[in-house]
């Protein structure tokens, strides 16, 4: 009796757990999961081996989710993005214009631009520029953004200016694209002796060690892509 008691007690367990699945999986998305839904950087490793020659599939599994805070703002996902989150935010366009008019935008530049043009530049970037928001609209609503962040979105400055000003210090810039450390960390060691000869690279790794200073366990993983960064270009 006492078996089976336990074997009713496993069976009510488990299918409590699968109607939870149930109901996630069926569960409709709300105004918010657009902030990582449109034209998003989290995981700029993948789409990167699609239309970066120089990256290959089994590099881009390099990095793994990890859901550790850190001094960074995040785990090591943080260094995958080439923008700080608030550029991703999406929500204070909601105060200007419906949501069914942003989901529109968001179908309009993705069928219509590029992946690389929409990977490259930041979500709200895009989405100013799509809907035609002005720059005193967006001052009106705006609670995340600095003064700073706000002249360069709303500036005629060229695409790799709008890059080079709004990217993140843990991304580096070079010839109109940006690239994280591990996009960095997977390039053959010509291309990084060029970016050295060429580019800022020793710079961009100085900063990424002042980062990297702590012990947790994203510094840890920082330094790690660092030194084989540096490993390759002294081949």
């Amino acid at each position: 009796m006492k078996k089976i008691t336990e074997i009713i007690l496993i069976m009510f367990i488990c299918s409590m757990a699968l109607t939870a699945c149930l109901q996630q999986s069926t569960e409709p998305l709300n105004n918010n999961d657009i902030v990582a839904g449109i034209i998003n950087n989290t995981s700029p490793k993948e789409s990167s081996v699609e239309h970066n020659p120089d990256i290959t599939a089994e590099d881009s599994t390099l990095c793994s989710s990890n859901d550790n805070a850190d001094a960074f703002g995040g785990g090591p996902e943080a260094f995958e993005r080439y923008y700080p989150d608030e550029l991703f935010n999406l929500y204070n366009l909601s105060k200007l214009v419906t949501w069914d008019e942003i989901y529109a935008a968001e179908k309009t530049l993705l069928e219509n631009n590029e992946y690389f043009y929409n990977e490259q530049l930041p979500s709200l970037y895009l989405m100013i520029k799509e809907l035609g928001i002005t720059k005193e609209e967006f001052i009106r609503v705006n609670d995340q953004l600095s003064d700073e962040q706000i002249e360069v979105l709303f500036s005629n400055k060229k695409n790799e200016t709008i890059q080079s000003e709004l990217k993140l210090d843990t991304a580096f810039f070079y010839k109109g694209r940006l690239y994280n450390v591990y996009e960095l960390s997977s390039l053959e060691p010509i291309q990084l002796k060029e970016m050295v000869d060429e580019g800022k690279m020793f710079e961009y790794l100085n900063v990424l060690e002042s980062l990297s200073a702590g012990k947790d366990n994203a510094s840890k993983i920082l330094n790690y892509y660092i030194d084989l960064i540096k490993n390759k270009i002294d081949k």
